[in-house]
């Protein structure tokens, strides 16, 4: 028996047409389920905890600080997918080094231009070795990360005091 006969079947089974349709559908399908198929709700892990996290952000202007709101999502912004929720917005001033030409030495005053914030995000997420994963990202302690809220979006916010409860 030839591998491809006279009516261009593989094996005198399957026309190579069909296979290769066959072949492209599934690819195409995959492909879609890929790109698609993770969007919505996601379920947690039986081995999910509580997690309570800091997301701090340096020398923000008062107006981009203004932006962030406790109770809105936070996402990854390299795939948008939610990593929590804000449950409070401390907002100080950054500090500034000057040379305070009184007492000859450098000191630090509060800036007039830039704020420091820090975030505090809830979310539910499995503790591995490595950190703490939350859906397909994984946070860890002196981390960095970039963020989007629905109003606010930040290339580079330092992870600290992630918590895990019960842990």
């Amino acid at each position: 028996m030839p591998f491809i006969d006279k009516n261009y079947r593989l094996f005198g089974v399957i026309n190579l047409i069909d296979l290769v349709v066959v072949i492209a559908l599934l690819i195409g399908g995959y492909a879609v389920y890929r790109v698609l198929g993770h969007r919505g709700a996601t379920t947690a892990s039986p081995n999910s905890r509580p997690v309570e996290y800091t997301l701090f952000i340096p020398a923000l202007r008062e107006f981009d600080a203004s932006q962030i709101h406790v109770g809105d999502n936070v996402a990854t912004k390299s795939d948008g997918k939610s990593i929590g929720k804000i449950v409070s917005v401390d907002a100080t001033a950054s500090p500034i080094e000057t040379y305070d030409t009184i007492l000859h030495k450098y000191v630090l005053i509060p800036s007039h231009y830039s704020t420091d914030v820090n975030i505090k995000v809830e979310t539910q997420g499995v503790p591995s070795g490595t950190g703490v994963a939350v859906g397909s990202t994984t946070l860890r302690n002196n981390g960095v990360i970039s963020i989007i809220t629905p109003t606010f979006e930040w290339g580079t916010a330092s992870i600290v005091g992630l918590k895990v409860q019960g842990r």
